[in-house]
């Protein structure tokens, strides 16, 4: 009788990546980019203080200037429905640009110190910032509403569960939230979840809480209960963003170290390296993007310079 054997193929043989082309243009680093969806475009923006718009699929290496606050952005968020792009600057400032007319609507300050990310919920938008407030705004008004003291430490990282209408952050005092986004109330922290701040925060189709911190560690939690599963060593220094690729069964890290990491997202095994010798970034990389109608990543960094990868099977 003949038995079937399952045979074990790493995925790295698998996953093929290229490199299509490097966007220049930024005169400082790059700290963060955000997709417009159902179009040809995204933006980058960073310590220059200009808001870039780049083509997706790389046919050009040119981008377009659509805004120029003379402050640096750390972060940004793109509301669909109003064709709005959000920024956050180092003064604390929340930018909303109309993506139409390429013209800057309002500027208010929302945080006292740098803003350092953003989330969307259906109805409204959050943001966190160097002061350790979470504050809500409402998108219609375009104006904070509440205001919450997380922390009395900066606000690193944030990502929304629409499932259970959480609001993950990641700290400067090394702790990890759970919000509740309906009263803003703390519903769990985990106080010492990295050994240093929480740079980083993604969620995975497979209900897990993915966070890389300063201190190297991408750590594997379960949602809700944060109860950790796994931590890894994935890199040399901070890890500056995580991306999670379902269709593609991967999460990319990205790090200080000048590199990134591809992880079989089963396992938690390293696929892939992409680093200098693959044409990619000499200097901290602080930023990752997903464009999934091409299966394209985007990185950015210190080095002033956006590459547009070829990610696929």
């Amino acid at each position: 009788m003949l038995h079937s054997v399952k045979v074990y193929i790493p995925l790295e043989q698998f996953i093929q990546t290229e490199k299509i082309i490097g966007y220049t243009g930024h005169s400082s680093a790059v700290y963060c980019m955000v997709d417009k969806p159902g179009s040809m475009f995204f933006y980058s923006a960073g310590g220059d203080g200009k808001i870039v718009q780049w083509h997706k699929d790389g046919s050009t290496a040119d981008g377009y200037l659509m805004a120029d606050t003379d402050a640096k952005i750390f972060s940004m968020c793109y509301l669909d429905a109003q064709e709005i792009l959000i920024a956050g600057d180092i003064n604390g400032h929340v930018y909303w640009i109309d993506t139409l007319s390429n013209k800057i609507i309002n500027r208010i300050i929302g945080h006292k110190g740098s803003v350092f990310g953003f989330c969307k919920t259906e109805d409204n938008l959050f943001s966190i910032g160097a002061d350790g407030f979470l504050c809500k705004w409402d998108i219609g008004r375009r104006y904070p509403v509440e205001s919450v003291r997380i922390s009395h430490q900066g606000l690193r990282s944030i990502v929304h569960d629409d499932d259970q209408n959480i609001i993950y952050i990641g700290a400067s005092d090394n702790g990890i939230y759970a919000v509740d986004t309906s009263d803003l109330k703390v519903l769990a922290n985990e106080k010492m979840a990295h050994n240093n701040t929480v740079f980083s925060l993604s969620l995975t189709d497979q209900n897990l809480l993915l966070s890389g911190g300063r201190d190297a560690q991408l750590q594997i939690r379960k949602r809700v209960s944060m109860e950790l599963l796994k931590s890894l060593p994935a890199h040399w220094f901070t890890i500056n963003s995580i991306l999670s690729i379902p269709e593609l069964e991967i999460i990319m890290t990205a790090s200080r170290d000048k590199t990134i990491r591809l992880w079989d997202i089963a396992g938690f095994e390293l696929v892939k390296t992409l680093d200098v010798k693959n044409g990619g970034h000499i200097n901290s990389v602080n930023t990752l993007l997903w464009l999934p109608e091409h299966n394209y990543l985007v990185s950015a960094g210190d080095d002033r310079t956006i590459i547009l990868w070829h990610i696929f099977k």
